[in-house]
């Protein structure tokens, strides 16, 4: 029982685990599993893991300074972001505005071109009604000759 507690098989280390899950970081569950799984060798190999553990945790602190250092900057990116979408905004009012101009040109177009073609049409039953009257007179003279 004692050996599957320092091998990582405990409620702890189960837990320490479960927490770095949580947490999203991945290192906490490493670097104390590395803890835990030989924490009675002596010598060498202890001070060779401390070194590990030392330069995982500096590699670990300079990713977090590093982050830090890059949050002012997201400011820059989130301005251009909030511009975008102003402009985005601006663009979809004028598409509205012009949606709106170009259906009242197309209900004005629609309109004078049906009465273009009712003046057509009017024209073409004048002009025939023309043509029958004259064909008509013409008959009543040759009957009548």
């Amino acid at each position: 029982m004692d050996h599957k507690a320092r091998l990582g098989f405990g409620g702890k280390n189960l837990q320490r685990r479960q927490l770095s899950q949580l947490t999203n970081w991945p290192f906490l569950g490493t670097i104390e599993e590395e803890v835990t799984l030989n924490p009675t060798e002596k010598g060498n190999e202890a001070e060779r893991q401390g070194k590990n553990l030392n330069e995982k945790l500096a590699s670990v602190l300079l990713d977090c300074h590093v982050k830090e250092e890059a949050k002012p900057g997201e400011s820059v990116p989130k301005q251009e972001l909030d511009e975008a979408l102003r402009q985005g905004v601006a663009a979809n009012e004028r598409l509205t505005h012009q949606d709106d101009a170009l259906k009242e040109c197309m209900e004005q177009l629609n309109f004078i071109r049906g009465e273009q073609e009712q003046r057509i049409h009017d024209a073409v039953m004048m002009t025939s009604r023309e043509y029958e009257k004259a064909q008509k007179k013409l008959e009543e003279k040759l009957r009548g000759k």
